[in-house]
């Protein structure tokens, strides 16, 4: 397993409290007719800074590219703030909006993309649903394990592989996920509301997709050598893959 190795330089609550100053000003202009818009994009942005440990010094005059993009500024806002050049990319068109000034469609196994076109890849809440389904057609829990496994492994495996060629030397991935100890917590407060509760239906699958995605990471530090990080607390899981050479 992967060592439970943590970054030092998070941004932790004063960061997040002026960066959210910051964005109420940017969204406040954006989303000036509709306050529930408004709430939800500062929500979401604020989200990608906090559960991805997203530093200026990550972003400032970089070109960046986000897997599974939302339509909530976030590319937009990182230009203006800190010259970043985002590409936009999704498999899917509506996802992607009309609030990108760089939208492409295109699978993130399969990126069309040059080796070392990017200072940064990121991809928030995208990797957990991307691969390892959860349910099948009939809505019935698929354990992750035997085809589904392997299938999922590669995919992700590939994920990773092909991010890695788009990055420079010296430049980062970044992916939350879930986490163990986010997973164990959720069913432990669900527990103590319910004494009688011994687990909850798709507990063991999450717990399974967590390390599903921590075998594959592993598997990758190995086969390139990259510098590669899982941490797991309280607040999800995060990948941190760095390009060293």
């Amino acid at each position: 397993d992967i060592k439970n190795k943590v970054e030092d330089k998070s941004r932790g609550k004063n960061g997040l409290e002026v960066l959210d100053k910051d964005l109420v000003k940017f969204l406040g202009e954006k989303y000036k007719d509709s306050i529930d818009k408004f709430e939800t994009a500062r929500g979401e942005l604020l989200k990608y800074f906090d559960d991805l440990e997203l530093r200026p010094e990550l972003l400032q005059d970089k070109v960046a590219l986000d897997l599974g993009s939302n339509e909530h500024f976030f590319d937009e806002y990182c230009k203006e703030k800190y010259n970043t050049s985002f590409v936009a990319l999704d498999k899917k068109e509506w996802a992607l909006g009309t609030k990108h000034d760089m939208g492409v469609l295109a699978d993130a196994r399969s990126l069309p993309f040059k080796n070392d076109a990017f200072d940064l890849v990121i991809s928030h809440a995208s990797m957990p649903h991307l691969f390892a389904p959860s349910t099948d057609l009939d809505g019935k829990l698929v354990p992750i394990e035997g085809e589904v496994k392997e299938k999922a492994l590669e995919d992700i495996l590939s994920v990773f592989r092909e991010s890695y060629r788009v990055i420079k030397t010296k430049g980062q991935i970044r992916m939350d996920t879930f986490g163990e100890k986010a997973t164990a917590l959720k069913l432990k407060e669900l527990q103590s509301e319910n004494p009688s509760l011994s687990t909850v239906p798709g507990f063991d699958q999450q717990m399974s997709r967590v390390r599903l995605i921590k075998e594959a990471l592993a598997i990758f530090e190995k086969e390139s050598g990259a510098r590669c990080m899982f941490k797991d607390d309280e607040k999800g899981g995060l990948i941190i893959i760095m390009k060293q050479q």
